[in-house]
């Protein structure tokens, strides 16, 4: 699998467990977890030499920072039991769910750069 699609397919899945700890109220990462960036396995590709050297770097990078902050931020509010405050917080159009669409945009853009 190309570096871009594990990227993808773990962002999927993060989303995904941020939908289930709201709907459980639980969750296998603590929110400090949840919003360290370098914990995921995208984050640490993003961070080697490899990554550091890609032309969207910067934008990547500040991103998936972002990205991360975000989930921690709702991660916090699911682990409470506040379900009414934690989906909106996901939903179409939400400060995170256009974060997300923006870093999906970028590891695209990732993919393209390297196919020219």
């Amino acid at each position: 699998m190309k570096p871009t699609d594990e990227a993808i397919l773990a962002h999927s899945n993060w989303k995904n467990h941020l939908k289930e700890a709201i709907d459980k109220g639980e969750s296998q990462f603590t929110a400090k977890e949840a919003g360290d960036y370098s914990h995921c396995k995208f984050g640490q590709w993003l961070e080697s030499p490899e990554g550091n050297n890609l032309p969207n770097h910067s934008v990547l990078a500040s991103l998936h920072q972002h990205f991360h902050q975000k989930a921690s931020k709702i991660l916090v509010v699911a682990l409470k039991g506040q379900k009414d405050e934690a989906l909106p917080m996901m939903q179409s159009g939400s400060e995170f769910s256009l974060l997300s669409s923006k870093l999906i945009t970028e590891i695209i853009r990732l993919e393209n750069l390297w196919t020219v």
